[in-house]
């Protein structure tokens, strides 16, 4: 009996064997987003319109059109009010804080020497700017979620050339995000936030409208939305709390924050490390600048299902994970005296407030505060430098910049 049935037991592992195989083969060559978003890139071009940011290379600078967004538009959207899709699909709505709740000393202290706020009335071509990275094709779903009158987006690819999406090739988390950040800053359109975001984000309990609600009720510095490894809990009956320590998935940037070229771009130093390094900079660097402006907004929880092969930290490292990194954003971004009290612990967070000055730090608080001749900020001018003023050999750039101890 078992003579008469091995020949076809060895024809079905033959299939099956030829089966994997191929999918294997598949997999490889064909851009994972495109199995998992099989939408026609007709019906993406039908979603988006005119509305995505045009590849690289930017337009110059033209004089804002008659659709801008001014500071009034902005609080107009901030109080209307949700209707029924928008609402958090499990929970009550958070209550609204008519006055910002106190904060301790050392929060309040950088409010208190920061230079007036910015005119009341400052022009926006629209009040936000997704930006994000994608293997090929921008998911079709983004022009549904942000192709408003109030919203944009931008992207760029790095497994294939897709219109609308601007091709850099095969590059880290750390170097797609400062290709964004340089279409940003150099476009001719400006926005009030400028949020990065994960291809593979989606809400989960809230809506993009109840993050953005949030933004433009406090108007902080960096922000943040919960997700599946939040390290501070919401605190009760709160729409939003102070965070230190996030997940990168989401990150949305007030347009002032992008003046001092302190916080973004991202620090590429350690990407031979660990691709986690750049946003930890970012977060700290942030957190210790505006302490009571970083925040986290508990209306939204997003959620990813797709986790990609990336470098991280080597298990050898330990639990401090120092053993490949000398941090240095954390020992020559700034001061001592400056810095010392200001570093708050992972998970620790204190009641929102509002935003009542400019982020644009003024010459004296630099002198004051940063530690400006060292490898951090040197590598930080270097970056800057690359990708500003060598657009068009921004690889090479890259390449020839030499720091001990630092690879680009």
């Amino acid at each position: 009996f078992f003579g008469a049935l091995w020949p076809i037991m060895r024809l079905l592992l033959w299939v099956l064997t030829i089966a994997v195989a191929t999918a294997w083969i598949i997999h490889s060559l064909v851009p994972f987003n495109r199995m998992v978003e099989a939408e026609p890139t007709q019906r993406l071009r039908r979603y988006l319109g005119a509305t995505v940011i045009p590849a690289w290379p930017m337009a110059q600078p033209t004089e804002p059109s008659e659709a801008t967004w001014t500071e009034s538009s902005a609080d107009a959207l901030q109080s209307e009010p949700a209707n029924s899709t928008e609402r958090r699909r499990s929970g009550e709505d958070l209550p609204v804080h008519r006055k910002a709740p106190p904060v301790t000393q050392p929060l309040r202290d950088l409010n208190a020497v920061q230079p007036p706020p910015r005119a009341a009335n400052a022009t926006f071509h629209k009040l936000f700017l997704y930006l994000t990275q994608t293997p090929s094709e921008l998911p079709p779903r983004y022009g549904s979620w942000f192709t408003r009158d109030d919203a944009d987006v931008a992207c760029v690819s790095w497994k294939s050339a897709a219109e609308p999406c601007t091709f850099i090739g095969k590059s880290t988390w750390t170097e797609g995000r400062n290709w964004l950040w340089q279409m940003a800053v150099r476009g001719p359109r400006r926005y009030k936030y400028y949020v990065f975001l994960d291809d593979d984000a989606r809400p989960g309990t809230g809506t993009w409208r109840d993050f953005e609600r949030a933004l433009l009720k406090y108007e902080p510095a960096l922000a943040s939305s919960l997700c599946h490894v939040t390290p501070a809990e919401p605190l009760p009956g709160l729409d939003a709390q102070t965070i230190s320590h996030w997940d990168g998935m989401i990150t949305a940037f007030h347009h002032e924050v992008l003046s001092d070229h302190l916080v973004l771009p991202y620090f590429d130093g350690d990407d031979s490390f660990s691709w986690f390094y750049s946003q930890l900079a970012m977060m700290h660097v942030g957190a210790i600048l505006w302490p009571a402006n970083t925040l986290q907004i508990n209306t939204l929880r997003l959620k990813n299902k797709l986790h990609r092969k990336y470098k991280k930290v080597r298990s050898a490292c330990g639990a401090n994970k120092v053993c490949d990194s000398r941090r240095l954003w954390q020992t020559q971004a700034f001061n001592p005296e400056f810095a010392r009290g200001r570093e708050v612990a992972k998970g620790v967070s204190f009641p929102p407030a509002y935003k009542n000055a400019s982020y644009v730090l003024s010459a004296d608080q630099k002198r004051r505060w940063l530690a400006p001749n060292t490898t951090y900020w040197r590598h930080i001018r270097s970056t800057v430098d690359c990708y500003l003023h060598h657009a068009a050999d921004v690889q090479h750039c890259l390449r020839r910049r030499s720091f001990r101890g630092i690879r680009t």
